[in-house]
């Protein structure tokens, strides 16, 4: 009988013809008995389907989803590894990860989140970050990515999968809950994965897709605000991150085009007024309200 895989790394995919091979090959082939890859395909129609069944070890999902987080879940139910990752067609995981890692260890291992190092790759310049300790103000703050951590898998049946609603930032919204919980965590020194940012990047977008992602993000917030232990420390968080996304838009002059969400619209005329009360007069203030009225 096959022995199961220690890790199941699960990749979602769509049209990714140029970046796929590169992300399974970050596999090495002397592993792939101890760590297993499934790649959820949307039904690509530009050859990633051949790409992808080049490399037999691959276990492939091939239908149709409703969006990442679909895929991932499909991946997530079907993974047979005692620890479950997350690992981008953009993409790839660090050699030193498998140059350092002790299978022993990890298959004995009885805490619940494993978190690693990242290195985020801007064409020549590459930024090394040390794991972070996995608590809620690393997930409000992003110190501790969905790539850079592994679950185990039998924690997904205690807090349940990907949120589907949220089209971009889903893994917020489970690492809040994963956080809730209180899950053991064990950090290694040594980097997991090689985030690769570039202008189509799939992790790190930009454009519309920001505009979608804080959506996502201000709808979290709230929902999750009732499972957090620390009223005050979540809502001194959440408006710091809240304020992060305004500012954003003052910075690169996009309220206009932020109002036509309502979500975004409701925060940004509530950030504007409670911190520039001082700055701005009383008739600015109120014609804020006026341009963003419909709240």
């Amino acid at each position: 009988m096959k022995k199961a895989p220690i890790i199941s790394f699960v990749t979602p995919s769509f049209n990714r013809t140029e970046s796929i091979a590169r992300c399974i090959e970050s596999i090495p082939i002397n592993v792939r008995d101890k760590v297993e890859h499934i790649i959820v395909d949307g039904q690509s129609t530009d050859g990633t389907i051949d790409v992808i069944k080049g490399y037999p070890h691959v276990r492939l999902i091939c239908e149709p989803d409703d969006g990442l987080y679909d895929a991932l879940n499909k991946g997530v139910m079907a993974a047979q590894g005692r620890y479950i990752g997350y690992l981008a067609t953009d993409d790839v995981l660090d050699r030193e990860f498998f140059n350092k890692v002790s299978w022993g260890d990890v298959e004995n291992e009885a805490s619940d989140v494993l978190g690693f190092g990242f290195s985020i790759i801007h064409g020549v310049e590459k930024k090394f970050c040390a794991p972070s300790v996995f608590d809620i103000e690393g997930v409000f703050r992003g110190a501790a990515p969905i790539f850079s951590i592994l679950i185990r898998r039998d924690l997904f049946l205690k807090i349940g999968l990907y949120d589907v609603r949220f089209k971009i930032a889903s893994d917020m919204d489970f690492l809040l809950r994963l956080e809730a919980v209180r899950p053991t965590y064990k950090a290694f020194d040594f980097a997991l994965y090689k985030f690769i940012r570039h202008e189509a990047s799939l992790t790190g977008h930009s454009g519309v897709a920001r505009f979608r992602e804080y959506e996502d993000v201000i709808m979290i917030i709230e929902e999750n605000r009732k499972r957090a232990s620390s009223k005050k420390e979540y809502n001194a968080l959440a408006k710091e991150r809240i304020g992060g996304i305004v500012e954003y838009f003052m910075e690169h002059h996009l309220l206009f085009r932020a109002g036509r969400s309502r979500v975004l619209r409701r925060e940004v005329v509530r950030y504007v007024l409670r911190k520039y009360a001082k700055t701005y007069s009383e008739k600015v203030r109120r014609r804020i309200v006026r341009i963003w009225r419909g709240i």
